[in-house]
């Protein structure tokens, strides 16, 4: 299932070249326009470019009630680590999985969900990577690039604070095989990388990752002042940058260092923080994206609002007995 999802983002993109024909202006001696071709072109990179926040709201599959993009990944780990109270009822909730830890192993598509989606992710920034060569790059794309490496960091980071296997009691570091997996986090899978390397590709270790995540970060620092516009803060910017610094000290338990980089993102940080009554405000809550130094924006046009259930407002009332889905009542 792994290349599957390869494939398909290729294949999507091949299947969306026609609808670029009207901004494309340069003309290519092929049929097919290859990821390399359209990133060549300023038009054509903004078009790779939007679809890594497109991607991040994305529903991944509409049969499956927990799959609807970042914020249904974001709820998983809050169920799982018990930062959010949820009313378990298998009947509708479908977080129980993680919430109660069952059934979550390597057989289950719930498991396979975090996996591809993730990776779904890193395929949509490596597009932009793989396409966008810097040396004769206009401003424009150079931006989009530092957008992608931004990206390409903080999901990364989520995976590997998610994946990473930490030493405990019970199995004394090693799995099922007797390998010892202590501090292994995911595979690394960079732009442009051969499909047998990335099948022979093992999990990197917590440093490994850590230098991976840094480079990239550097790779952002350095082309996101180019940015003249973060689409509603639907682009990070500098500020961000400073911010996942942070998140990455946290991990790696460098407290001096996470509370350096956490004031540099507070001072280049455009934003004025939410006040009391704008987290109470059950009118808008913490929908003011403006508020937030980097989001995600839904659209009146986007599969998840038009949907009645598969989006973060409902599984954010989920102990109410009216905002069950009616599917789900049927059960």
């Amino acid at each position: 299932m792994k290349s599957f999802n390869i494939k398909y983002s290729i294949g999507l993109l091949i299947l969306s070249t026609p609808l670029l024909c009207g901004c494309i202006r340069e003309v290519f001696p092929s049929d097919v326009a290859t990821t390399t071709q359209l990133a060549q072109s300023p038009d054509a990179t903004e078009f790779l470019v939007s679809a890594i926040p497109t991607t991040a709201k994305s529903i991944y599959n509409d049969h499956v009630s927990y799959s609807w993009g970042l914020g249904g990944i974001m709820h998983i780990r809050d169920v799982m680590t018990e930062d959010l109270a949820t009313l378990s009822n298998r009947n509708w909730d479908w977080f129980w999985w993680w919430s109660e830890c069952t059934d979550i192993g390597a057989p289950w598509m719930c498991t396979q969900y975090v996996w591809e989606w993730n990776y779904q992710y890193v395929q949509a920034t490596n597009n932009v990577i793989n396409g966008v060569n810097p040396d004769v790059a206009t401003d424009m794309q150079k931006a989009y690039l530092g957008v992608a490496y931004a990206n390409r960091a903080m999901i990364y980071l989520d995976m590997a604070r998610m994946y990473e296997f930490l030493p405990n009691k019970v199995t004394n570091g090693r799995n099922e095989a007797g390998i010892d997996v202590t501090n292994l986090t995911v595979p690394i899978v960079k732009a442009g990388m051969k499909q047998d390397d990335a099948r022979q590709n093992p999990r990197a270790t917590r440093e490994e990752m850590a230098k991976f995540i840094a480079s990239d970060l550097d790779e952002a620092a350095k082309y996101l002042p180019l940015l003249v516009n973060t689409r509603n803060k639907t682009f990070p910017d500098v500020a961000c940058i400073e911010g996942l610094r942070a998140r990455l000290a946290m991990w790696l338990e460098d407290y001096p260092a996470a509370e350096k980089h956490a004031r540099l993102a507070i001072n280049a940080a455009r934003i004025n923080p939410m006040t009391k009554d704008d987290c109470l405000n059950v009118a808008n809550g913490y929908n003011q994206i403006e508020k937030w130094m980097w989001g995600v924006q839904y659209t009146d046009q986007d599969d998840a609002v038009r949907d009645e259930w598969l989006n973060w407002t409902s599984w954010m009332c989920n102990e109410t007995q009216y905002a069950m889905p009616e599917r789900a009542l049927s059960n």
